[in-house]
Formats: C-alpha cells, sequence, structure tokens
C-alpha cells in the first residue's frame, strides 16, 4: 500500500512583519518579505558569528521532517548535512527515516535567519502571530530547547480575547475540568454503543496508531506523545461506520466451493520486507508512482485475482448472495486482504476523513471510476463477478467505507 515520502517544504522567511501561514504539520511560516530596493531576500547572516553556545543536548538527534518544520529551514538548507538512514516496514509499507544531528540543524536555523538571538526573534513572531490567529491551545511548532516567553499580541487583541474568554469561556476549575471530561467520556460511551464492536475498536486503532510529527513534544529528555483528542474523529466515524454491513457471529461450513476459496487466499502471499521491498514477488504485482511525491505499494497481480475471483463465482454459484454465501464469505477475503497488505479503516487527518480500501470487498456492484480503481477490473472473472452484485449505488460508487477511496 502507499508508502508516502512526501517532502515537507516551509516558506523562507525573515524578521520583517509580513503575513504569517501555517505550513505542514502546523508549523507556521511567514511569506517571503522584498527587500528593499531589490528583489531578493534580506540577507541576515552575520560574517563572522560570534555566536552563543547551543542549549541542545549534543546527542540529540531529529527526524527531517521534524528538523524542517520546528527550525523553518528548507531541503536545501540541510543538503549537506550528514544523516542517519533507518529503514522499516510498517503494516506494509516501507518507510525511511532520516536522522539528523540537532545540534547541526540549529546551526543551519542561526545560519538562516541572523545568529540565536536572529532565530528567537523570528520564533517569536511567528509565536505572536500564531496566538493572535489560533489563540493558546493550538500548539506551536518549535524546538524543545526553545521556550517562547512574553507576548507581542497588540493589547486591543489581548483584551478583546480576554473578554470573549469571560464571557463566553469562564477560566476552568479542576472541578469543570472533570465536568467535560465526563461529557466527552459520555459521549464517546454513546458512540461505541451504535457501533459495531470490531469497527469501534478498529477505528480507535486507527487513531493511535496515526502517526504526525507534531504529535510528540520533548521533556526531560524523553520524546513523548501528546494525548490526542478522539471525540470530532469519533463522531465522523460514526457517520462513515454505518455503511458497513454486519459483520456475521459464524464463517461458513465447508464445501467444495468454500474450502477451494480459502485454499485461494492461503496461497496469498506475504509482503517482502524492507531491505527487499520493490522486488519480484509472485502473486503480487509492484506499483509507483509521483504525485507528485513518490509512493509504492503491492497489490494482487492480476493472475491471483482470477483465480480468487474464479473461486468467488463458485461460491455464489452453489451458495448465492445472501447469508449462507457470498454476503458472510465476503468477510474472509475482507480479513485477508486488511492483513496482507495492513489494510483497514484509517483516518486522513489532512482532510480529516475515514477511508477503507479494503472495503470494496464488502460492497456491491461498482461502476465507471470507482469500477476502474478496484480489483475486480484486473480481470475477466472479476468482471464478471461484479455484474453478478446488486447496485448498491445508482451511480454505482463506493457505498461500504466511503470516503478518501469512494
Amino acid at each position: 500500500m502507499p508508502k508516502d515520502t512526501r517532502k515537507s517544504l516551509t516558506s523562507r522567511s525573515h524578521l520583517r512583519s509580513a503575513q504569517v501561514t501555517t505550513g505542514p504539520g502546523g508549523a507556521d511560516t511567514v511569506e517571503e518579505p522584498q527587500a528593499s530596493g531589490g528583489s531578493g531576500p534580506i540577507d541576515l547572516v552575520q560574517p563572522q558569528p560570534q555566536w552563543r553556545a547551543s542549549k541542545v543536548r549534543e546527542d540529540s538527534k531529529l527526524a527531517k521532517i521534524l528538523a524542517l518544520q520546528q527550525y523553518r529551514l528548507k531541503q536545501e538548507d540541510i543538503k549537506s548535512l550528514p544523516f542517519e538512514k533507518r529503514s522499516t516496514v510498517v503494516a506494509g509499507k516501507k518507510r525511511d527515516m532520516y536522522l539528523y544531528k540537532e545540534r547541526d540543524v540549529e546551526r543551519k536555523a542561526w545560519e538562516r535567519y541572523g545568529g540565536p538571538e536572529g532565530f528567537e526573534a523570528y520564533l517569536k513572531i511567528l509565536h505572536d502571530k500564531h496566538v493572535e490567529a489560533k489563540g493558546t491551545r493550538a500548539p506551536f511548532v518549535r524546538p524543545s530547547s526553545y521556550k517562547i516567553s512574553g507576548s507581542n499580541v497588540p493589547a486591543a487583541s489581548q483584551s478583546a480575547r480576554a473578554s470573549a474568554t469571560k464571557t463566553a469561556k469562564p477560566k476552568a476549575s479542576g472541578a469543570s475540568l472533570t465536568v467535560d471530561k465526563a461529557a466527552t467520556d459520555a459521549e464517546l460511551a454513546r458512540i461505541k454503543q451504535s457501533m459495531q464492536p470490531w469497527l469501534w475498536d478498529a477505528c480507535i486503532h486507527a487513531l493511535d496508531a496515526d502517526i504526525e510529527p507534531t504529535d510528540f513534544v520533548m521533556a526531560d529528555g524523553r520524546l513523548l506523545r501528546r494525548v490526542r483528542d478522539r471525540l470530532g474523529p469519533m463522531k465522523d466515524a460514526l457517520e462513515t461506520t454505518k455503511t458497513y454491513p454486519v459483520c456475521p457471529a459464524q464463517a461458513l461450513p465447508p464445501s467444495a466451493s468454500v474450502d477451494k476459496l480459502r485454499a485461494v487466499l492461503a496461497a496469498s502471499p506475504c509482503l517482502p520486507g524492507e531491505l527487499d521491498f520493490g522486488a519480484d514477488v509472485e502473486r503480487l504485482t509492484y506499483c509507483t508512482c509521483y504525485v507528485p511525491y513518490e509512493i509504492e505499494w503491492y497489490e494482487w497481480s492480476a493472475e491471483y485475482l482470477e483465480r480468487l475471483f474464479a473461486a468467488i463465482l463458485e461460491v455464489v454459484e452453489e451458495n448465492g448472495l445472501g447469508e449462507t454465501g457470498w454476503a458472510t464469505v465476503r468477510w474472509e477475503i475482507y480479513d485477508k486482504y486488511a492483513k496482507t497488505f495492513g489494510e483497514g479503516i484509517k483516518y486522513h487527518r489532512d482532510g480529516m476523513i475515514w477511508g477503507d480500501k479494503g472495503a470494496e470487498w464488502l460492497d456491491g456492484q461498482l461502476a465507471g471510476r470507482a469500477h476502474e480503481l478496484s480489483c475486480r477490473a484486473k480481470c475477466a472473472s472479476g468482471l464478471k463477478f461484479n455484474e453478478a452484485l446488486p447496485a448498491e449505488s445508482v451511480e454505482g460508487y463506493r457505498c461500504v467505507g466511503d470516503g478518501l477511496y469512494a
């Protein structure tokens, strides 16, 4: 399934007042100002800097995306720095991590923004604009060794925000925080009761497994993960999960056609490890594309899908499309697909949307673009199987797990 190697870019910024924007991962940046009397950027680098010693721990390292976001750098700023590459495969996706010495990254930020004082002043400007636009509750992305104190937010804005806070949001006491948490827990409990148990567990797991750079903070020399809000995503999940059919309590009993289908599923190959990711694997097809970043993944090959759909058609011919046939056995294919490719229901925070690539195995007849992108369009038996299914959408759109992949 896709390996996301997007490059995290931020705008080159300087100390002059300019419009603040939010970059990838929530890091605020400032649009490029122009130097007086020219079109190039202002050069703030001191010719022979006499800078203070770094406060960053000597052994501290940062992943590339954190380095760019926290220190407001561009990739070209750190391209000359040495780094340590670590690769791993997580849920079927090959991920490369590039670790830099934080002191090296900090030095580049000092060079870019005019020394430690210039960088601190720039962070202060961004922080004040961040507070002005988003308030104090939204986390401000910064290096852990840089503390932002005081505020240069205009007094009028501070007064207006304080007035609004007094009117609409009184200062929370321990009791009110307890009430808020109790209300949230009660709402989550209500949502849980409205979901199939396996879907609740899958959604909670998806939220816990989804990691972003801004989820982490340094405290006492340790990298800690922030506690994320679950209520908003789970409210959305309640709507998405309503599209799923009820999962049967028991699997189909053995029969000639069911046993054949299970044998084909048992022959599904495993994904290669990180060192061999991209190699040819029997019954799998390796795919890659740039959109504009590189993604690479594996799919079941057309030859394997032909065998799989032929076996599915035999189950349908013997047992029909109802609970004694396809409506029950489809869950075994859904589970095998999810296990093989690390798929399943997922929450995509960029678009604040739930999606489930494997849910096509639970869906009805597809048409148009949804059919073209499905496994059914890759072989003759898949086309025949799709025609045998009832249409659950007039337009032929994806219905189950409707979201990113619909």
